[in-house]
């Protein structure tokens, strides 16, 4: 199902096939699943008899609606992964997102899908132009303060032809071509000249924000959240299970090279 294709699939198409497959518990892949209101709500509406678990990724403009959460919430919904990228609205502008008005309205909106008790996947992405070394502190107090259930703090990557490599390689901040294609290149690793602090500075600052997050007393404090994270018993042993896979994991993948498998 993809809310944005040009002949998108029937609800009823996508949960009858759900149905067939017979599975309690479903990833629907979509980068917005609610980028258009009708054809989510359809779907949503057309998933409430199949009495099944999902999560999906959505833009949080979609809390606006409240009865697209309710939908949701009937429809099986236990979580969202939301895409924040930035606090900073200088950085939303450079990304083409200026439609989310930052800081303010992310409050607001949190607030609406907490009180559904919809747990939240949160992604930041770090290293724009306007980051500064207070920006890494402040990105990791917001998602400790919101008690997201995980969160991602990865360091900005300009993936070859995209506007950003080009903008980087016209300004000559790539540190080196073709980054991708070098042998010496490892995990983590970043690949372009920031403009307010240094390539070493932003490695280190990502690692540091996605320690304190993945803390033992960080685990702990959102363990607690019973009306969400932990609100019932599968709940709680998910959020344990793979808060603390990410803290392993955060530990491990550095600095291997591409194409490595991890093993725990």
């Amino acid at each position: 199902y993809h809310s944005q294709s040009h002949n998108p699939r029937s609800a009823e198409d996508v949960a009858l096939e759900i149905k067939e497959s017979g599975k309690s518990f479903i990833f629907i892949v979509d980068d917005n699943i609610t980028a258009n209101l009708p054809a989510a709500k359809g779907l949503f509406k057309a998933l409430i008899p199949l009495k099944i678990k999902w999560v999906g990724q959505f833009s949080i403009t979609a809390a606006k609606d409240d009865e697209l959460l309710d939908l949701m919430v009937q429809s099986g919904c236990i979580g969202m992964l939301i895409g924040f990228e930035s606090l900073n609205k200088t950085n939303l502008e450079q990304m083409n997102k200026s439609w989310n008005a930052g800081l303010e309205y992310y409050e607001l909106m949190l607030r609406k899908i907490r009180k559904q008790g919809l747990k939240i996947y949160a992604t930041f992405l770090l290293g724009y132009d306007a980051d500064s070394p207070d920006t890494f502190e402040n990105t990791v107090e917001f998602a400790l303060k919101h008690k997201f259930f995980i969160a991602a703090f990865n360091h900005l990557v300009p993936f070859p032809g995209t506007p950003l490599y080009e903008e980087l390689e016209k300004d000559n901040r790539l540190l080196y071509e073709k980054w991708w294609l070098n042998p010496n290149f490892r995990f983590g690793e970043v690949v372009f000249k920031p403009k307010l602090i240094s390539a070493t500075q932003l490695v280190k600052s990502c690692m540091n924000v996605r320690n304190k997050f993945f803390s033992f007393g960080s685990i702990l404090r959102r363990a607690l959240d019973i009306k969400v994270n932990c609100n019932r018993l599968a709940s709680m042993t998910l959020f344990l299970s793979i808060n603390f896979r990410f803290q392993k994991e955060n530990q491990k993948k550095m600095g291997i090279e591409l194409g490595k498998a991890l093993e725990f």
